[in-house]
């Protein structure tokens, strides 16, 4: 529990750093607001865009579907709206695991992973916080069954 000196009120819980698979819901937990107060949430320095994918219950920040798009570095912060003083909460980074498209190893070799023989290597350099699309350089498969 967090006490937030001069709003009079406490945080029952921080967001913590979360990990979801794209399509996933996840929640970050700023939660158990007391009605004097707003909470805002923002993503890397940035205002998070409601919408009914995302939106704020409770004080936390629930995402219904998670996109790739949605990864980065989250804040909670909390005005007390009688008072004026306010609250940010410890960032929490949320990192969004997706499968990459195709690439363009993929198109100059004319495969897809979904097809390689029984242990090939190939390894994927994305990092999940970048835009450029992902590269293939080894990942060793050992069944036949396909990847996706």
């Amino acid at each position: 529990m967090v006490t937030i000196p001069g709003c009079g009120f406490e945080l029952e819980r921080q967001p913590e750093d979360s990990e979801v698979s794209s399509g996933k819901p996840v929640r970050l937990g700023c939660g158990n607001i007391p009605p004097a107060a707003v909470v805002r949430w923002n993503r890397d320095g940035m205002g998070v865009q409601l919408s009914s994918r995302v939106y704020v219950e409770d004080g936390d920040l629930v995402i219904t579907r998670a996109m790739k798009e949605d990864a980065g570095r989250y804040i909670c912060s909390v005005v007390n709206i009688t008072t004026g003083t306010s609250f940010s909460s410890k960032p929490a980074i949320l990192t969004v695991n997706y499968r990459p498209r195709s690439t363009a190893l993929d198109k100059r070799m004319n495969w897809s992973p979904s097809y390689l023989p029984p242990n090939t290597e190939i390894y994927s350099t994305q990092n999940f916080f970048s835009l450029p699309k992902p590269t293939w350089a080894g990942l060793t498969r050992v069944s036949s069954k396909p990847f996706y």
